[in-house]
């Protein structure tokens, strides 16, 4: 009966996590997934407006979506689908995270994916 009652209790959180994972609203490469979780979208936003002063070289909209659309290799995502490039970046800050590829901006420790995430979205937020 334990082992039952176990079962339930890992199960529940894990259909929960993967029902919501796969649910995608809005433009992922504007929202860092993570992040949205933990911070405001005031927070997600002033994160992004301190990445930009700090890479003023990935100030543009374009830019900042060119480097999200590219592997860590370089290679630029063919597909336009949501759950790609969903994936994509879920990819990519795994890696970045597993490589100890880490920033830390207004005091968060994040991959330079989210943090671009968070730049492209204090940009369309303007």
């Amino acid at each position: 009966m334990a082992a039952v009652a176990t079962s339930v209790v890992v199960a529940i959180p894990a259909v929960y996590y993967s029902s919501r994972r796969k649910k995608i609203s809005g433009d992922p490469l504007g929202m860092p997934y993570v992040l949205d979780r933990f911070c405001t979208k005031k927070e997600i936003y002033n994160i992004g407006v301190r990445y930009r002063s700090q890479a003023p070289s990935e100030n543009t909209k374009e830019k900042l979506t060119e480097l999200l659309l590219s592997n860590n290799k370089g290679k630029k995502i063919e597909s336009m689908n949501k759950s790609a490039i969903a994936e994509l970046l879920k990819e990519k800050i795994q890696e970045e995270f597993s490589a100890y590829k880490t920033i830390i901006v207004n005091g968060w420790v994040i991959s330079a994916t989210e943090a671009r995430q968070c730049a492209l979205f204090s940009l369309a937020h303007n």
